[in-house]
């Protein structure tokens, strides 16, 4: 039985600056390092004393949002820092209006839209003035399972029938299906997420796909991937592929592709909402976890895999100073 999770606010002390974060905000090493370090001075563990790592400057700015007051005691290093130059990032706010719908803004931010979005913050954008456009753009991730497992059951009832049974034959193709899926979300990832558009119609686009899960990784709404065009897009594959791959070998590939697509978008959620409280679960998971919002606020040049590391593992794109996996339980990456 999992303890029930304490969803009180944890005061902290950072360089003579005071945060409070709120139930709305998530470590990616899990609520027990946030019970650790709750009501001390952060400073020292923040800049990788104790045996920890030294957090980004994307977790530096992430925590700013969270920032209640300024410490009497301020020193001359942290005033002399509130005079620096403005980053692209505080430049943006020049640029943007955030009372209003944000999508067809971020064009304008033009070569400072790379760096730009991959400063996460908390929290989520509105998109659209309409509430019904709004409401349209966004997904609960039930969605997913609710509309693919009826299709993977009629799916897979009409191959075994169709097959007469099932044979190695059928699950080799379909396991083959699940290693396609997983080489699908690398490349997508890689090069289409993470291509840097400096056009106000490519930012725009980047934004919607990839761009807004940077900035507000924590958004549930903009997480999973709507199923209507999902379908479309699937449906297209299919009738494509049907002309170069006979229906016996196609069909059980369909078939994992489909459910590697489903488990992807069900464990990118979970990693990022539903395995963080330190129970069974989240243990099992932290190695894909912690490489993942490792991709998120340390370094998103690396690391495009969510469900599974092969492919990065097999093109070399883990992040430099990533750990092995039982080392990553207890060395966060944020």
């Amino acid at each position: 039985m999992v303890a029930p999770v304490d969803r009180a606010p944890r005061v902290y002390i950072k360089d003579d600056s005071i945060y409070q974060l709120d139930s709305s905000f998530v470590h990616p090493g899990g609520q027990k390092v946030l019970d650790q370090y709750s009501g001390q001075d952060i400073s020292a563990v923040f800049k990788g004393a104790h045996g920890g790592h030294c957090h980004s400057r994307a977790a530096e700015k992430l925590l700013e949002s969270y920032r209640i007051k300024e410490a009497e005691t301020a020193t001359a290093q942290s005033q002399a820092d509130s005079k620096a130059p403005a980053s692209i990032v505080d430049q943006a706010a020049d640029v943007l209006d955030f009372s209003r719908p944000l999508l067809f803004q971020v064009g304008a931010l033009g070569d400072q839209y790379d760096e730009w979005v991959h400063a996460p913050v908390a929290g989520k954008p509105r998109f659209f003035a309409s509430n019904a456009m709004e409401n349209i753009s966004t997904t609960p991730w039930w969605v997913v399972p609710l509309c693919w497992i009826p299709v993977l059951l009629l799916l897979g009832t009409y191959i075994l029938g169709f097959q007469q049974g099932l044979s190695r034959a059928v699950l080799g193709r379909a396991a083959a299906g699940v290693l396609l899926w997983q080489l699908i979300e690398y490349c997508v990832h890689r090069f289409l997420f993470h291509a840097e558009p400096t056009s106000y119609w490519g930012i725009t686009l980047h934004f919607t796909f990839h761009g807004c899960h940077h900035k507000y990784p924590m958004d549930k709404g903009r997480l999973v991937f709507p199923p209507v065009p999902g379908l479309v897009v699937g449906t297209v594959a299919v009738a494509a592929l049907s002309l170069l791959v006979p229906q016996a070998v196609l069909l059980p590939l369909a078939w994992g592709t489909i459910l590697g697509y489903v488990a992807y978008d069900c464990l990118h959620y979970a990693i990022h909402h539903g395995i963080h409280h330190g129970n069974v679960t989240s243990e099992l998971f932290a190695p894909l976890r912690n490489a993942h919002l490792g991709h998120h606020f340390v370094d998103w040049h690396n690391t495009y895999g969510i469900s599974s590391p092969v492919y990065d593992i097999l093109f070399r794109t883990q992040r430099p100073s990533a750990k092995p996996a039982s080392q990553q339980l207890h060395n966060k990456v944020l």
